[in-house]
This record gives C-alpha cells, structure tokens and sequence, in this order.
C-alpha cells in the first residue's frame, strides 16, 4: 500500500496545484516523465482512484526503464488500492 506523506510548504514553493498543465518546461527529466506528469488532470476534474492507481503503476515503470535501464533488474513497486472499512 502506498502510504501519503504530508510534506512541509517549503517543499512545494512556486509548484502550481492545478493539475496536469502546470507546464514543467524547467524541470529537467526525461521527456517521457514528462508527459506522464502532463496526464494528471486538473483538481477540479476530479481522479478517480483505480485511474491514479494505474498512473503511479506506469510512471514507476517507465521510471525504473529510465534510470535502471536493461542492465538492471526493474524496481518493483506494489500499488494497490485497499477498500474503505465501514
């Protein structure tokens, strides 16, 4: 299960919280990473959670293809979603 952390303000000073448009011209990773990043819809349009969970699951592929290459074996990342207790 993949747990949120709550990161400080400073960690997100001048970081637009909008959503997949935010640009990221200046930011300097591959550019495949970048439009992963890009696919992120806007917060008013809402995620739904099965989708976020397939996003985070392709980018830590494609990440693990970027920086391990073929040399490595790929980082495995379990990302699943756990049902609401009622």
């Amino acid at each position: 299960m993949l747990q949120a952390r709550s990161a400080t303000p400073s960690a997100f000073a001048g970081v637009a919280h909008t959503g997949g448009d935010g640009g990221g011209d200046n930011l300097n990773l591959d550019p495949l990473l970048l439009a992963l990043l890009k696919k992120i819809p806007p917060v008013d349009k809402g995620w739904p959670a099965p989708q976020r969970v397939r996003w985070f699951r392709t980018f830590a592929m494609n990440v693990s293809q970027i920086y391990d290459g073929e040399m490595m074996e790929p980082v495995e990342l379990k990302i699943d979603l756990e049902e609401a207790a009622n």
